[in-house]
């Protein structure tokens, strides 16, 4: 299938992240998008899952609200009649996802710890909001499973598939406490 993520509304420049996820993922890996807007960078993912021929799990998690600073944002909800839930679900085409309508630490409840292979954050951009999130989620990723991963995890400090958009100031002052290596 060829992508169509740029006929999409929105932001996304991390498709090498995104194209690496899913090549390293296997038959039953459970990937996490939290925030995901009108569904740009979930398109890209989608279409990666499918064209892969792999069962993999993809769960988009957003409240389709909009930031309540971001007037952009405002504007659309509105338009939208008070969520865009039903332009990002009309975006991606029944691809395989799993729209999640929630806040992102609540959502984070909903999955078993050491449960997800792969979660990537851009939600809420203020600090008190990312740091939740990394809290919330980051106990989700499981420790890598294969000899590669293995490998990886000699060489970085943070071996698990856990990303979040740009250097936040969360990360940088260590809050919340530094994660733990992987055994």
């Amino acid at each position: 299938m060829d992508h169509f993520f740029q006929d999409i509304p929105g932001w996304f420049d991390f498709d090498d992240i995104y194209a690496d996820a899913v090549r390293e993922a296997v038959d039953g890996s459970v990937l996490v998008e939290v925030g995901s807007w009108l569904g740009r960078s979930s398109a890209f993912m989608a279409v990666e899952i499918k064209n892969s021929g792999k069962r993999i799990g993809f769960h988009c998690v957003d409240t389709w609200k909009g930031s309540p600073t971001e007037q952009y944002h405002q504007n659309e909800v509105e338009q939208s009649g008070g969520s865009i839930r039903s332009r990002f679900v009309s975006n991606m085409r029944g691809l395989p996802v799993v729209p999640i309508e929630s806040d992102s630490a609540l959502a984070a409840e909903r999955f078993e710890d050491e449960s997800v292979d792969f979660v990537f954050i851009d939600a809420s951009h203020e600090y008190d909001a990312v740091s939740r999130d990394i809290a919330a989620w980051y106990p989700k990723v499981q420790c890598p499973r294969d000899g590669a991963d293995a490998e990886r995890q000699e060489a970085a400090p943070h071996p698990r598939r856990f990303f979040l958009r740009g250097l936040s100031r969360s990360v940088r002052t260590g809050s919340p406490s530094r994660p733990p290596r992987c055994p």
